[in-house]
């Protein structure tokens, strides 16, 4: 929502807000609510081909409590499940001399790319071949699934 300049921003999960300014300077980015996750499980031998791995994940690790080595290694989702909102994350920041804020699921590793903000300025056609591009060099990094939703102020 925003209001008085003022952006109220909430995500979960693997979902971020970004802030850059007209500059282009990204000037915040919500915290990643899967970095706690993502590190449990790089330790752990499991290939998320396999199904089981991803019934582990979704089961045990979506939407409630899970502690490995002292520490919660869940995340939320919003899946319809209860528990999802112990995960929320939630703040504000002004939204005046400001290019883009960026709700990212997936986006993460392009963030912090040079071109980023240039290529989401130019339009839909310029970002979307930059940003396939991208994936095309590593899969891997950059991945399959990507949803973004940017506002522009005046």
């Amino acid at each position: 929502m925003i209001s008085d300049e003022v952006l109220s921003w909430a995500s979960i999960g693997d979902c971020q807000v970004a802030h850059f300014n007209s500059s282009g300077k990204l000037t915040f980015i919500s915290p990643d609510g899967l970095k706690k996750t993502n590190q449990y499980l790089e330790h752990d031998s499991g290939d998320w081909r396999d199904p089981k791995r991803r019934q582990f994940v979704r089961r045990d690790l979506r939407n409630k409590p899970y502690v490995a080595h002292g520490e919660n290694v869940a995340y939320g989702a919003l899946t319809g499940e209860s528990g999802a909102e112990r995960f929320m994350l939630s703040g504000t920041f002004p939204f005046t001399d400001t290019t883009a804020v960026l709700f990212s699921d997936g986006f993460a590793a392009y963030i912090n790319e040079p071109g980023f903000i240039e290529h989401l300025l130019r339009g839909k056609e310029s970002f979307v071949k930059w940003s396939g591009q991208l994936a095309a060099k590593d899969l891997d990094k950059f991945g399959r699934e990507r949803t973004l939703v940017a506002l522009f102020s005046d």
